[in-house]
């Protein structure tokens, strides 16, 4: 063999090798490479077939380990989880695949669990574990072993939650359709990312540095809109492009549904502007001399609130009736929250200073100064 081969496994109808530059090769039954994949910097310690499933466990001689998503056809590989280890490392998947047990030169013990993607951390040996042994349909529990001989048993890992969407950069911003059937995010990547609850499915709305996402009150469409100026609204069932709107010159500020076939987007050329998801149309609903940053819809009477550079705050109607709610003074406001039944709407500044309004009149009923810049409410 290749003295660059440092750890191997293999499977019926497939090889795994792993190799002294950090790279794991698949080969067919027949020993032919399909596909290698580079996944350490170093040599890698151990390739294992995860069992059921195409996937393979590593783990590399600097203490960094994962796992490795294959094509049925071997002809694709990529790397799906990093679990959180330390110096050497062994893995162990369970005989169902569904478990991957972990164990490194600390005192903490890992187990990944397949089906929620979650890794549970057990603490608190007074020795390195050298044996996890996952749930069972035989017993719920888990049990550890450590060098000093003592067993130890834990509560199972929850599957409570799971693991719907692993980013390769930070995310600035999540959405969830009022049905909890689709999630979406965005971050420092360029597009989108969109996840269907029910499948598992992850879908990709392509955009130019995003910095916010919406989706529609009947899950009917998906907006997103970012540094470039353009509002992009997609078709739910069939992610197809339905408009991309460029009626704002500059910036957006914000975005929101008034209903599934109406949206209102606040911009830094001082418009507010009403129109639909399809079509041409656009309406002016105001118009700020100074750049309009942010808006809140009210449940109550479907009144558009924005507040602008300079400070001031106005409830627009839709048929355009404008009241001014907090005259503009140079202060910056950081934060405009409505109350979920539209009936209250609290606005926050850089000083501290947090008043709530009775949307009913726009009369102030409470004020308080935090001290700081109001961040949330």
């Amino acid at each position: 063999g290749d003295s660059n081969n440092v750890t191997t496994d293999a499977r019926p109808d497939a090889v795994v090798i792993g190799n002294g530059d950090g790279t794991v090769a698949l080969l067919s039954a027949s020993l032919h490479v399909v596909r290698s994949l580079p996944v350490c910097r170093v040599r890698l310690d151990s390739v294992r077939f995860v069992p059921n499933r195409n996937q393979i466990a590593f783990c590399c001689h600097d203490g960094y380990s994962g796992l490795v998503q294959f094509d049925p056809t071997l002809t694709a590989m990529n790397v799906l989880d990093v679990f959180p280890t330390h110096g050497a490392v062994h893995i162990a998947p369970d005989t169902t695949g569904r478990y991957i047990a972990i164990t490194d030169e600390s005192r903490t013990a890992y187990l990944f669990d397949n089906e929620t993607r979650l890794t549970k951390r057990y603490e608190g040996h007074a020795a390195r574990p050298t044996y996890v042994a996952p749930p069972s349909k035989a017993q719920p529990y888990v049990l550890t072993g450590d060098k000093n001989g003592t067993v130890r048993v834990w509560d199972g890992p929850t599957a409570g939650a799971s693991l719907i969407l692993q980013s390769s950069t930070p995310l600035f911003s999540l959405v969830i359709s009022s049905d909890s059937n689709i999630v979406l995010a965005n971050g420092r990547e360029p597009a989108a990312f969109g996840i269907n609850i029910s499948t598992g499915s992850i879908f990709r709305l392509p955009g130019n540095q995003l910095f916010s996402t919406q989706i529609a009150p009947d899950s009917s469409s998906l907006l997103t809109y970012g540094y470039d100026g353009t509002i992009r609204v997609w078709r739910t069932r069939d992610l197809l492009l339905i408009r991309s709107f460029t009626e704002h010159k500059g910036l957006i500020g914000e975005v929101g549904y008034l209903a599934p076939d109406r949206i209102v987007s606040a911009g830094e050329d001082g418009q507010l502007l009403q129109w639909s998801p399809q079509g041409t149309d656009k309406t002016e609903l105001f118009r700020c001399s100074a750049p309009l940053r942010r808006l809140e819809i009210l449940g109550t009477n479907q009144h558009v609130v924005v507040y602008d550079k300079t400070g001031g705050v106005w409830d627009i109607s839709l048929d355009r009736k404008v009241t001014q709610v907090r005259a503009p003074d140079a202060t910056t406001i950081t934060l405009l929250r409505a109350s979920q039944d539209g009936k209250y709407l609290a606005v926050g500044t850089d000083t501290g200073l947090v008043t709530v309004y009775d949307t009913l009149n726009w009369r102030p009923i409470r004020t308080m100064n935090t001290g700081s810049n109001v961040r949330q409410i």
